[in-house]
């Protein structure tokens, strides 16, 4: 996926990034009865391996993975082959490939999750998200929101915060620009 000269660049922030991932993942599985996550945006599978190393140690977990699945700028080679092959080790996964909001309608979907990762770089789809997943979430469940702190990604922040308003729990920012939502 990062063939430029930042390359080097980008793998040593992902280490940090994904440091978080596997702590909301273990938050998760550690305080939530439900071992299912639920996954919109997905790209080539990277952060779905670092939680199914955490959610894979149950025998009950479940997956849900939401992508377009598409060749898009920054990410041209990117597909639901591609990311099938990088999971292909991994089970009980549901790959559901469209558009968000109206993927939700035609796909697997579970009844209860405790964790929630959303990294859509797009506000629309983020809120879309949330309205659909968030009373889904058992109670200490985590959201995980990639695209928080970043600069380019103002409008999502600001969604989130309106989502999130008047919502129980426990939110805060990261360095990596990530943030967390603990549901009370």
């Amino acid at each position: 996926q990062f063939k430029s000269e930042n390359s080097k660049k980008i793998i040593q922030e992902l280490k940090y990034r994904h440091y978080y991932v596997l702590l909301a993942a273990y938050l998760a599985t550690s305080k939530c009865e439900s071992k299912n996550f639920v996954e919109c945006g997905v790209c080539d599978g990277l952060t779905s391996f670092f939680i199914l190393n955490q959610y894979a140690k149950s025998e009950n977990y479940n997956g849900y993975l939401y992508d377009l699945w598409q060749p898009q700028k920054n990410y041209e080679k990117i597909s639901l082959e591609v990311t099938k092959n990088n999971l292909r080790e991994k089970n009980k996964l549901f790959f559901n490939k469209g558009s968000i909001p109206s993927v939700f309608s035609q796909s697997i979907n579970p009844e209860r999750i405790s964790l929630l990762h959303i990294d859509l770089n797009n506000a629309k789809a983020t809120t879309d998200s949330l309205e659909y997943f968030y009373n889904k979430i058992e109670k200490n469940g985590i959201i995980l929101f990639d695209d928080y702190g970043s600069d380019t990604f103002v409008e999502t922040k600001n969604q989130v915060e309106i989502f999130l308003e008047n919502k129980d729990g426990i939110f805060f920012q990261f360095p990596t620009n990530q943030a967390i939502f603990i549901k009370s």
